[in-house]
């Protein structure tokens, strides 16, 4: 499957190399190749352990009265909830179109993913309110060919 995305314009916007040094791994998903799904479901597992492991370190910080870590405890957590599915989903610009965003091919890998697999969706990354989000996103009507069909 082959995703074609628009590449935004100076926008502060991370580009697509940025995303697939992230996401990367999470075509495997859907590949037919049987351990190709194996192991992005080994990477995914990763990353949502260092996603876990980030957040708790987090919550232990700040749960200390006027510790001086609290913020460096914090950005940690995002940055690794990035590198993971559907966290990496949650931080789309507002002002972006999704038609020029980076992150829509990972956005169709996830909704992909869950069609094609709903087991293992649903087992590993199931989140109905980014599905959601994403699918009221991706829906709307203004897209222009780029959004509206992926082969």
């Amino acid at each position: 499957m082959i995703y074609r995305v628009k590449r935004e314009a100076d926008t502060g916007v991370e580009g697509a190399d940025v995303w697939h040094k992230r996401l990367g791994w999470a075509f495997g998903l859907t590949a037919s190749d049987p351990a190709e799904p194996a192991a992005a479901l080994v990477r995914l597992a990763d990353a949502e352990r260092n996603t876990q492991d980030a957040r708790d370190r987090y919550n232990k910080t700040w749960r200390r009265r006027y510790s001086l870590g609290r913020q460096a405890a914090r950005r940690p957590y995002p940055e690794a909830r990035r590198c993971s599915l559907p966290g990496g989903l949650w931080d789309r610009p507002a002002c972006s179109d999704i038609g020029t965003w980076p992150g829509l091919p990972y956005v169709l890998l996830f909704l992909e993913w869950e069609a094609r697999y709903p087991q293992e969706w649903t087992r590993h990354a199931k989140a109905w309110g980014t599905k959601e989000h994403l699918i009221r996103d991706v829906a709307a009507a203004h897209h222009d060919e780029t959004v509206r069909t992926w082969n």
